[in-house]
């Protein structure tokens, strides 16, 4: 939804045609003093997996006496192994007819000369649009790539000027870099009159200084450390420190359409303001309403019913006139319906729209969508939002988990009509607990959205039956389940999925553990009104038991898996570990054929921890074998100390899994 967010590009590469160089013999005069400096600087060692040193990354924010600014920035890594290459690019993002670039420099440096040097004409200019699933976009980026001429030991650099005016006299600047950097520098310059109002945050501070006239403000870390990539990153690690800067003019100053924001209730009036011509209805909508909620039992029937359809529409962005804050303003309703499209902004708009002919009152409600930072109650800003659901106000009796009870509204039930695969009374996981602004004539405060209970909104239920037969063979079927997240979660991931890659898929489950498998009857079940998803399919092998001397045969029952769990490799980590909840109930039973009988069975094993619990035990009736176990795991944040102990944990239960039973055979 934010129009100035650069998340969505920060990730592409495209493929440049860059041929070979001559290197030039230094001059002086050729490069700016600050990369000058750096490049004179030793090199220092590094850790061996350690891609490339960030030497400086410095932003530079100026604004003048009628609210326009121009950001700097200047950037300098140092390329240590094959894999840092990639490392030698740069992007600088601008709205189109609004901004300027100015200034657009990048060097690639070896051994004290210059072997390539590009100006702003060489680079390579692109629209944001499919980026951010958008079929026109204002946001464009120019970008520079040497990967294909550097080597290990080579510098890139590069310098660049944006200048235009500001929507809101407000910035954000994160230290996020995970590479490790010498020096990160964000600077802020403001005119004479001008204050400036910081709000710093993370869990390092960074070093402040101001000057005497209150008109240059600087904040910077030095000697970051490197952060590598590591599964289950705790997001919040990932921003080491953050500064939210208010720019503040004099009273008599008025920029030309610069908006300062003191409280939410003026975020939430300014954002109401330009929506509230936008939801509006005509009688093509009006019958489709009538022909969904047709039929509906009660209130939270015709939800559902209007929501499934909102969120089934294509999500496709239009974005226009960013630059006077129409990125924050959804297209009109009727527009969205007719054409069956629209970003996160329009389809809460229509899905409110749709909500009010059927007699049913809701509200906008700005979100941000990601884990790497929470919104700040301390800072009311636009700029912390990129994201729009909707909450919907229901009866008191309505006893779903994503349901709020605030005091001015009363019940309020959230929903994200973005999210096709997240149904009414569940939210995404990126959303639970988070931070939230409703829209509304006196929205004055954050509400703060529920974490779901792990037990029921993070279940997976897996089940095995199959049947052994006396040469050794298996046949059998599978049933996979997830209810709430972990079901959106499965419905998301086998959506996707062609008629062949889910055969594929299923096939891959099961030969993990039973070699040779050939499946069959694949399907899927889908359930909208619980959340509940489900894949079955059957499965034959020719063999399963390992033989031993004297009669006795080994079978092992673990043959599921742990598909959820990334793979904990390391002894050590450098960055805590954010788990994930989980809760897998997988039961397995084994028919045994006449004339097999039961040796001996593993002990019962549970576990229990701050992390979470397993449990599992094996019975026998009838000539059948029933294998159950339950893992659960606890959202929370292991830090690095103890990550070990968490590591353990989850090699205790993987031990309990692969436990054997011994069958005996009669000869």
């Amino acid at each position: 939804m934010n129009p100035n967010s650069l998340a969505s590009v920060k990730g592409r590469v495209p493929i440049l045609a860059l041929g070979l160089v001559l290197v030039a013999t230094l001059r002086a005069g050729e490069l700016p003093k600050w990369l000058r400096t750096l490049a004179a600087q030793p090199v220092t060692s590094t850790a061996a997996d350690v891609p490339a040193t960030v030497l400086l990354n410095e932003t530079i924010l100026e604004v003048d006496q009628w609210g326009r600014a121009t950001w700097e920035h200047r950037y300098a890594v140092r390329i240590v192994t094959r894999t840092g290459l990639s490392e030698a690019r740069a992007i600088v993002a601008y709205l189109d007819k609004n901004d300027t670039v100015s200034a657009a420099d990048a060097w690639l440096l070896r051994n004290g000369n210059v072997a390539r040097t590009e100006s702003d004409n060489k680079w390579f200019d692109w629209s944001t649009a499919d980026q951010q699933g958008a079929i026109f976009s204002e946001t464009r980026v120019k970008e520079i790539s040497f990967r294909d001429d550097a080597v290990p030991g080579d510098i890139f650099a590069c310098e660049t000027k944006v200048e235009g005016a500001m929507l809101f006299t407000q910035e954000i600047y994160a230290w996020d870099n995970p590479l490790p950097t010498a020096m990160d520098r964000f600077v802020v310059k403001v005119p004479a009159g001008w204050s400036v109002i910081p709000l710093l945050r993370g869990a390092v501070a960074p070093a402040a200084s101001v000057s005497a006239d209150k008109r240059v403000w600087i904040w910077e870390l030095r000697d970051r450390p490197y952060r590598p990539h590591e599964p289950w990153t705790d997001p919040h690690s990932v921003v080491a420190a953050q500064v939210m800067v208010n720019l503040v003019p004099p009273g008599e100053a008025k920029p030309d359409a610069q908006r300062l924001f003191r409280t939410w209730t003026e975020v939430s009036d300014w954002q109401g303001k330009l929506a509230s011509s936008q939801c509006d209805n005509d009688s093509a909508m009006s019958a489709k309403v009538r022909q969904l909620v047709a039929g509906c039992a009660d209130e939270l029937g015709k939800i559902r019913a209007l929501a499934g359809y909102v969120q089934k529409l294509r999500y496709v962005a239009i974005n226009r006139n960013l630059a006077r804050g129409m990125g924050y303003r959804p297209r009109k309703a009727s527009e969205v319906f007719a054409k069956g499209f629209g970003d996160c902004k329009d389809k809460s708009n229509l899905l409110r729209a749709m909500l009010r002919e059927a007699g049913i009152t809701s509200y906008p409600v700005v979100a941000l969508a990601g884990n790497e930072r929470e919104v700040e109650r301390d800072w009311p800003s636009p700029y912390q939002f990129n994201h729009q659901i909707i909450a919907i106000k229901v009866d008191n009796r309505i006893d779903l988990p994503t349901v709020v009870q605030t005091p001015q509204w009363g019940s309020l039930l959230f929903f994200d009509p973005t999210d096709p695969e997240t149904f009414v009374g569940d939210l995404p996981w990126h959303l639970q607990g988070s931070n939230v602004l409703m829209i509304a004539p006196g929205s004055a405060e954050l509400i703060r959205l529920p974490n779901l209970p792990v037990e029921s909104r993070w279940l997976a239920e897996r089940r095995v039956k199959f049947a052994l037969t006396a040469k050794g063979a298996v046949s059998g079927e599978c049933h996979f389940i997830g209810f709430a997240q972990d079901g959106a979660q499965m419905r998301h991931h086998m959506h996707s999925l062609t008629t062949k890659e889910l055969h594929d898929w299923a096939t891959g489950r099961i030969n993990a553990a039973v070699r040779g498998a050939a499946v069959q009857n694949v399907s899927c079940e889908d359930d909208e009104a619980t959340g509940r998803f489900g894949v079955t399919f059957d499965f034959a092998a020719p063999t399963f038991i390992q033989m031993l001397p004297g009669g006795l045969a080994v079978v092992r029952l673990d043959v599921l898996g742990r598909g959820a769990l990334p793979t904990f490799a390391e002894n050590a980590r450098r960055t805590a570990v954010e788990i994930r909840p989980l809760i897998q109930d997988d039961e397995v039973t084994l028919v045994l054929p006449s004339g097999f009988g039961v040796e001996e069975l593993p002990t019962k094993t549970v576990l229990h921890a701050a992390y979470g619990s397993y449990e599992n035990d094996y019975g026998v009736k009838d000539g059948t074998i029933v294998f159950h176990r339950i893992l659960k795991l606890n959202p929370l944040v292991v830090p690095v100390a103890d990550y070990p102990k968490f590591r353990q944990f989850l090699a205790s239960a993987s031990k309990a899994d692969r436990e054997a039973i011994v069958l005996r055979i009669a000869q």
